[in-house]
């Protein structure tokens, strides 16, 4: 999902792709998501280990992981006053919980069904 993400957002003139996030120790942290997304070229946007790294040059975090990664995504969202858009499912009712919650500080979208 993450790589047609990027390609959708990369032919809107209107985005700035500025990072992606992956697990850490993946082999392809540091390369730039244009040719790890198969644009062919370099956008000036890498592949971070973690998302402290990006958040504060993001104006909107776009997610679709898994729940408990999202959660975590969430945190630093209300910790940088970033907003949030998560395709992420599968959540257990005190997350949803949460989220409500943290809908009420910041900007979020919670899609249960994204569909490319």
């Amino acid at each position: 999902m993450g790589r047609a993400i990027v390609n959708t957002a990369y032919k809107n003139d209107d985005i700035t792709i500025v990072g992606g996030i992956a697990p850490v120790g993946r082999s392809y942290i540091g390369t730039d998501l244009g040719i790890l997304c198969g644009i062919g070229k370099e956008i000036n946007a890498k592949t971070y280990g973690d998302i402290s790294e990006v958040i504060h040059q993001s104006d909107v975090i776009v997610d679709c992981t898994m729940p408990d990664v999202t959660m975590s995504i969430l945190e630093k969202c209300l910790e940088y006053n970033k907003r949030l858009i998560t395709g992420t499912t599968g959540f257990k009712a005190n997350e949803l919980l949460k989220i409500k919650e943290a809908g009420k500080s910041i900007p979020l979208l919670l899609v249960e069904i994204f569909i490319y």
